[in-house]
């Protein structure tokens, strides 16, 4: 296993979790307190750009401020050779993305659960003083973790990764919002985005962004509208070859209503899908 050692953490750099939009995360651990971490780190290329690096700090140190079961929770921060980085708590589970891959058939109340949970983190987030939008809500961004009870606390990351394959209950779950590195925060900082970038996932985007206008609360609910459309029909509303073509159906046309692809669909639920998009 290859190591690197950065405070009173030490990074597996064999142990990739993911990439993100600014950074990638690799499985680690806290000396202090044995305990398993996340730790995600600037991609090297951006090291050099102050503005990067900035948001990058500025990322973790809102995150850090902002307490809640739905998010994950920075734990440190901090810079080791010109490597910038933040902790975060390991989530022991498997992305909502999973699911969706494995063909799982999600029930009316598992839609309502993790719809009440993604809700409930867009809403602090967004009351946060930062006023915080995502910008970048997916289902490769929701987390079904394993309740903290159900599982054995190990430093073993190999076991780690068997386990991640084991069956999740969705409702004894614990959902939670992660990957804030395309998020809009608001409080008196300048947006590292320019004016007219197009930011996001073009199946997930609100028609604001994909016409690279400023996001709200709104842009969030509208994408948080599409994965209930996703994870009740099994399919999304707007789909085309490229994704330019996809984001101009976002764009020109009003998604068709679940109940065309789930006839059973409730209407109060359905009421609910259209009013986010």
């Amino acid at each position: 296993m290859v190591k690197k050692i950065l405070g009173d953490f030490e990074l597996f750099q064999d142990k990739l979790i993911g990439k993100g939009t600014w950074g990638d995360v690799y499985h680690g651990r806290q000396f202090s307190l044995n305990r398993p971490v996340a730790i995600k780190v600037l991609k090297t290329e951006l090291t050099t750009n102050k503005e990067f690096v900035k948001r990058f700090r500025r990322e973790s140190e809102i995150l850090a401020n902002i307490n809640d079961e739905h998010i994950v929770q920075v734990y440190s921060a901090g810079e080791s050779n010109e490597s910038y980085y933040f902790v975060m708590e390991y989530l022991h589970g498997q992305t909502l993305n999973k699911f969706i891959e494995r063909g799982h058939k999600f029930t009316v109340n598992e839609v309502v659960f993790i719809t009440n949970a993604v809700a409930h983190a867009l809403k602090i987030a967004w009351e946060s003083p930062a006023k915080i939008v995502h910008r970048d809500i997916k289902p490769s961004n929701i987390m079904v973790c394993y309740q903290a009870s159900t599982v054995v606390p190990i430093a073993d990351q190999d076991k780690m990764e068997k386990d991640a394959d084991l069956p999740i209950d969705i409702l004894q779950s614990r959902i939670k919002v992660m990957d804030y590195g395309l998020a809009k925060f608001t409080e008196n900082i300048k947006d590292s985005t320019m004016s007219g970038m197009i930011v996001g996932t073009p199946k997930y985007i609100s028609p604001e962004q994909a016409l690279g206008h400023p996001a709200d609360i709104r842009s969030d609910i509208y994408s948080m509208g599409l994965i209930m459309y996703e994870l009740t029909t099994g399919t999304l509303p707007f789909k085309a070859e490229t994704a330019m073509s996809v984001l101009r159906r976002h764009i020109n046309e009003e998604p068709i209503q679940p109940s065309f692809y789930q006839p059973n669909i409730l209407p109060a639920l359905q009421a609910i899908i259209m009013k986010c998009v």
